[in-house]
């Protein structure tokens, strides 16, 4: 089995709801003390779906009711950082078959389905916070719509390639038997179709105008210093903002590239490398 890790686009349908008292039974079957609604919050999130996503990958339903099984009682996470306490818990987890037409009207986003699938396969997760001091400011930044995204982290036991009539690649699927391990709230999501819906009705994300950088569902194969999972290693570092991906004498040959405005391109090249050091006192005043 591969561990993955998936960044989709959270989808929160309304507002946080009023909890059932089936929804508190489930609940207070995870807690250790009961719990009772007033000290809950509680969202759903659309988690993952069978369309080719935006990196040509998918998956089939078989991981989809792989993830619906093992959801419910995996954490909420921050940024998939697992040295913190979890911040929440899934509790349930199911699925919901639809027309793409369907799909569209539900999330805003057409789905991408192979040719010979023709329903749409969305997988929602329950989730519930506990309403402390701890957490207020978390639950504001979902209402508000600013925490608007998720990454599902995963296991699955491969990954293929789909081939075409004429043997070309049309895209890659996860194989089954597939696992959820975690949800994490993150700060970019990808999969096209979820985008958080407030109570007056879907509200699409702003862009941020550098997706470029970011692959939108980039798988990562746990390599700790490369959490993006990037194949290419200096584009992983840009995407992740390392500082040292700025050479110490960058080279200045253009206009454009050269603020400080050297004639010697040498001059230019140390004086541009001490500024990204942020050694300003070994540039001379003239």
């Amino acid at each position: 089995m591969h561990m993955y890790e998936k960044q989709i686009k959270m989808k929160g349908l309304g507002a946080a709801v009023t909890v059932t008292v089936t929804q508190l039974q489930k609940i207070n079957s995870y807690a250790l003390a009961e719990l009772k609604p007033e000290e809950i919050y509680v969202r759903r999130f659309l988690i993952a779906h069978n369309g080719v996503d935006r990196d040509n990958e998918r998956f089939p339903e078989d991981c989809l009711d792989g993830f619906m099984q093992t959801l419910p009682g995996k954490s909420v996470l921050r940024g998939h950082n697992r040295n913190e306490m979890p911040c929440g818990l899934f509790f349930d987890a199911y699925k919901e078959t639809m027309s793409p037409a369907q799909f569209l009207s539900v999330t805003g986003e057409k789905i991408n389905l192979p040719d010979s699938i023709l329903q749409a396969q969305a997988l929602y997760g329950w989730v519930y916070f506990l309403r402390n001091d701890t957490t207020k400011d978390l639950i504001a930044s979902m209402d508000a719509g600013i925490l608007r995204y998720v990454s599902i982290g995963f296991r699955a036991a491969d990954r293929r390639e789909v081939r075409g009539e004429a043997n070309q690649a049309v895209y890659e699927e996860y194989v089954a038997p597939a696992e959820a391990l975690e949800g994490s709230i993150v700060w970019l999501g990808a999969q096209p179709g979820a985008v958080i819906k407030g109570a007056d009705g879907l509200k699409k994300p702003v862009s941020r105008g550098d997706d470029y950088l970011i692959p939108d569902a980039e798988v990562v194969n746990k390599e700790a210093d490369n959490p993006l999972g990037f194949d290419d290693e200096a584009r992983g570092k840009e995407a992740r903002g390392d500082d040292y991906l700025i050479p110490d004498a960058e080279v200045v040959n253009k206009e454009a590239d050269n603020p400080l405005g050297f004639d010697d391109e040498a001059k230019g090249k140390e004086a541009r490398g001490k500024e990204a050091r942020g050694d300003d006192y070994l540039i001379p005043d003239d």
